[in-house]
């Protein structure tokens, strides 16, 4: 299967980002097995080998076996003939699963876990984004303080079984028309923080670093998109870290639903919202630390006409200065014109607001300024696209992705 035109904005720096790429594999396999009787994705295990950057993303699959109950699928994703990650998936039927044998074996409510968030969306304060990423303008988040004080004891209590935890809201900032999908939960498990940046400045002294992923497991708890008791694009990320060995940490992870969408003040406040939600998904990461550097070094040959890039120290990232004309054959390949008619006041997670006011930036897909960088994007809909490309003899499917750098992290 083959993506069609990704936005390079997708990126940290100049490498994929991570749960996009894993976004691209789930969409391919999704169609894959649409037609089947198991069109539910249960779990995906992935690897990841090389960073993937700008360019055609194409999705290989084949059948492992097909069961009465779940099929088992291989995917692996390549780019200009190199591979760059590897997956395990399984798929099912959420409702033959609720009507077979094992139907009702679940905890009872009494022990189910309550939502891990404290803090309401409609109340939680808006927290500024990542310095490398691309793709700020598509998202808005916010951490829930109350993690940041469970961390802080640990100077004054010692040590503790859960060991550094963060919860955050996620809002994709998606037209009301599109739906959530289990194309995009990829992205919203390789949003939690690395346990480094969760440190204060006593033990980081202020040290920077690109945290490419190893490997991510997720597995699905339910089918998407979730009934209207839930927000659509709002989700609840909840992460633990207990280890972290000479730079290489590990994560585990639980998204869960939303009351309603971060920052929607006419949002009703029911005092026993945490009660009523749901677990989406429940994922556990391995991934390293590595040099800015290392991430800016696959700069080198990129083609993409709309951005210049000027090098600058770390942690700074790269100066992105698109021309006018730029612009313009960007949304001209897209099939779209450059005009102003999107506010940028939904913006309100993005810094510099003065900047963009007086750029005045606005344009179909979301232009936005962050400091010194000038950002062209499309949202996560529209970038998460594959396309089916061929069959091989011996039966794998093949799909491709054009996958653009800004879904990247620093370089």
């Amino acid at each position: 299967y083959e993506s069609n035109d990704v936005d390079s904005q997708w990126s940290v720096g100049v490498v994929t980002f991570g749960g996009y790429s894993l976004g691209v594999i789930v969409d391919a396999a999704r169609q894959y097995q649409a037609p089947t009787s198991h069109p539910d994705i249960l779990h995906l295990s992935s690897q990841f080998l090389r960073a993937a950057t700008a360019g055609t993303l194409e999705v290989r699959i084949s059948k492992v076996r097909v069961g009465n109950q779940f099929t088992n699928l291989a995917a692996e994703l390549h780019q200009k003939g190199a591979l760059k990650a590897t997956a395990q998936l399984i798929f099912g039927n959420f409702d033959q699963l609720s009507t077979s044998a094992v139907a009702g074996a679940s905890l009872p409510s009494s022990h189910a876990p309550l939502h891990p968030l404290v803090v309401h969306p409609a109340n939680a304060k808006l927290t500024p984004s990542h310095w490398a990423q691309r793709f700020t303008m598509h998202y808005h988040w916010s951490r829930d303080l109350h993690f940041d004080e469970i961390n802080s004891r640990h100077e004054t209590e010692g040590k503790s079984v859960d060991g550094l935890q963060t919860g955050t809201w996620v809002r994709l900032t998606e037209s009301p028309d599109v739906q959530m999908s289990p194309s995009y939960i990829p992205f919203f498990v390789d949003m939690i923080q690395p346990p480094w940046d969760i440190l204060t400045e006593k033990y980081t002294q202020g040290r920077k670093f690109w945290y490419p992923s190893l490997s991510i497991t997720i597995e699905f708890k339910c089918r998407l998109p979730l009934s209207s008791n839930y927000a659509a694009h709002t989700l609840g990320v909840f992460g633990r870290k207990r280890h972290l060995n000479d730079g290489i940490w590990s994560d585990t992870t639980e998204i869960w639903s939303a009351p309603a969408e971060l920052g929607d003040e006419k949002a009703e406040v029911d005092s026993k919202w945490r009660e009523n939600m749901v677990c989406v998904a429940v994922a556990s990461q391995v991934a390293y630390m590595a040099s800015p550097d290392i991430n800016r070094r696959y700069a080198k040959g990129d083609k993409n006409a709309l951005f210049s890039h000027v090098a600058s120290d770390a942690p700074t990232p790269p100066l992105l200065i698109p021309s006018p004309r730029a612009v313009a054959e960007f949304y001209e390949r897209r099939g779209s014109r450059f005009e102003p008619d999107i506010s940028l006041t939904s913006l309100v997670s993005m810094p510099c607001d003065a900047a963009r006011v007086n750029a005045g930036l606005t344009n179909p897909d979301v232009l936005a300024v962050q400091q010194t960088l000038v950002f062209v994007m499309a949202p996560l809909n529209k970038a998460i696209k594959v396309a089916h490309k061929s069959t091989l003899e011996d039966g794998t499917k093949v799909y491709e992705c054009n996958a653009d750098p800004e879904w990247a992290m620093a370089a």
